[in-house]
């Protein structure tokens, strides 16, 4: 850690304005706050805060995918204002800074864009010295913002903050204060399409057929039972090739061509579907229609205006000429991400909240590999969830989903949402922020105004013909039994880009 000192004020970070906003949007916001925390020597943490004078609460919202960033949250379904393909700004209804105040912070140090990014091999990083670093960062925040001290703590993240955020809830909660005594008072986590257990997720050659069995829950191959057995086929040979990494994305691989030769929609040879969010189908030879390109290409359009980054406080972390290096290797090694699911059980005896949620509809981080981890997992002294844990959640006429709580632990199966739950279904997304912030979740989504947005009117792209959602239950008994339906289903491809 730096031993500089570290000396600003809030209004060395106050964004007073937003090229492309309507002033009169930005004058009905509270202040708005954005720069850079050094926090250490080498290490500089990228923030943007958006307060809520009416809340006690206060999420900290981090992005721990390759090449991804939390401005990919904070400027397309969780911050207050949305950017479009234009990159224009308008305001989000849907955003969780309705319900609390967001911190969106660029960490761990070093991933995502950033002019300090330096792109690394599959050597990962240690997340208990991220989580020290992070401490870092709380602490020096803090010192500029003295008005969030007291204020309830939530940590968010996706993907692979799987990996990250439970030992930074460890480390908060280990800490106990920041170092000017006053106290952190963590009161919740949240997880989406978390990587937990690489062993299990990634690593294991059986990973493989759970690639099958996920292809059955959603009738991907519809009658074609011959590509069916031939992806069977592809799993056993990966089985028996236990650790390789590469092996595990094959029948993702072999899948994803299938469609490609079996669609013509955009022509022959020229259709593919999006492993992000699995209703959206799409030029093979145009990629900026994919789920992620679309999001990625958005916040560029508005972090890549000279005004804007300046408004925004960003021209000192990231290279203004290129937009930042892009740390496409950075990832947690498996030995880490092994160990952040066993941290669980302390977190919940701890009386901290963890909810975790998953879209049916991706094929990158599914619900059942999520599923697959937590039946395995010890906390509040049993192991995965028990038979009456689960119940339907349910929206103005369609199922939004499954909840499953037991113990101090939640887990969300949310229907028909892809990679980016808040992107395809922002009602449920504010639904499971409450569920974190009060410990309550709605039964129905009527509450909340749930929105069933197709990809098509979300996105602006058709949706593909391939349908179909599994709804065997989670529970103790599906998972521990080899012949269960559901405890087979799992697919991470380790190389591939995990955000939020």
């Amino acid at each position: 850690m730096t031993t500089a000192p570290f000396q600003a004020t809030r209004a060395d970070f106050l964004v007073s304005s937003i090229p492309n906003l309507p002033a009169n949007v930005l004058s009905t916001m509270p202040a708005h706050f954005a720069g850079v925390i050094p926090t250490s020597d080498t290490q500089n943490y990228y923030f943007q805060y958006f307060p809520n004078p009416t809340s006690q609460d206060m999420i900290l919202h981090i992005n721990s995918g390759i090449a991804c960033t939390p401005r990919f949250s904070s400027f397309t379904h969780m911050g207050p204002f949305t950017v479009q393909t234009n990159g224009s700004l308008t305001t989000n209804p849907d955003s969780w800074t309705n319900l609390a105040h967001a911190v969106f912070i660029e960490a761990p140090s070093g991933m995502g864009k950033c002019a300090d990014c330096v792109p690394t091999t599959d050597n990962g990083f240690d997340a208990a010295a991220q989580a020290d670093s992070f401490y870092e960062f709380l602490n020096r925040f803090e010192s500029v913002f003295d008005t969030t001290s007291g204020l309830n703590l939530y940590v968010s993240g996706g993907g692979y903050d799987g990996a990250v955020v439970p030992y930074i809830a460890r480390k908060l909660m280990q800490s106990k204060t920041l170092r000017n005594g006053r106290a952190l008072k963590l009161k919740g986590v949240a997880l989406g399409n978390p990587l937990l257990d690489a062993g299990v997720q990634v690593v294991d050659g059986s990973s493989a057929l759970l690639d099958v069995e996920f292809l059955k829950s959603t009738a991907f191959f519809g009658q074609d039972s011959d590509a069916l057995n031939q992806a069977q086929d592809l799993a056993v040979e990966c089985k028996k090739s236990s650790g390789d990494t590469k092996c595990g994305g094959a029948v993702q691989e072999f899948a994803l061509k299938w469609f490609t030769d079996t669609h013509t929609q955009f022509g022959e040879g020229n259709t593919c579907v999006d492993s992000f969010q699995m209703d959206r189908v799409y030029p093979c030879n145009d990629n900026s229609q994919t789920l992620f390109e679309d999001m990625k290409a958005r916040v560029n359009k508005v972090v890549g205006d000279e005004e804007t980054r300046r408004a925004l406080h960003l021209d000192s972390f990231m290279a203004a000429s290129s937009g930042g290096a892009e740390c496409s290797s950075f990832r947690p090694t498996d030995a880490t991400v092994k160990g952040s699911r066993l941290l669980l059980n302390g977190i919940v005896k701890a009386g901290v909240r963890v909810v975790m949620y998953a879209g049916s509809r991706d094929f990158q981080f599914h619900t059942v590999g999520v599923e697959r981890v937590l039946s395995q997992t010890l906390w509040g002294l049993s192991t995965g969830f028990i038979p009456s844990s689960a119940r339907n959640w349910t929206g103005n006429s369609d199922v939004a989903g499954t909840i499953f709580e037991d113990r101090g632990l939640t887990f969300i199966r949310v229907a028909g949402a892809g990679h980016m739950v808040g992107v395809d279904k922002p009602r449920a997304s504010v639904s499971i922020l409450q569920k974190m912030l009060t410990g309550q979740v709605q039964d129905s989504l009527k509450a909340v105004g749930f929105a069933n947005v197709s990809s098509a009117s979300a996105h602006g792209t058709v949706q593909a013909t391939v349908t179909g959602t599994a709804a065997a239950s989670m529970t103790r008994s599906n998972f521990q039994s080899a012949a269960s339906f559901y405890s087979m289903h799992l697919f991470i491809v380790a190389v591939l880009v995990a955000c939020l």
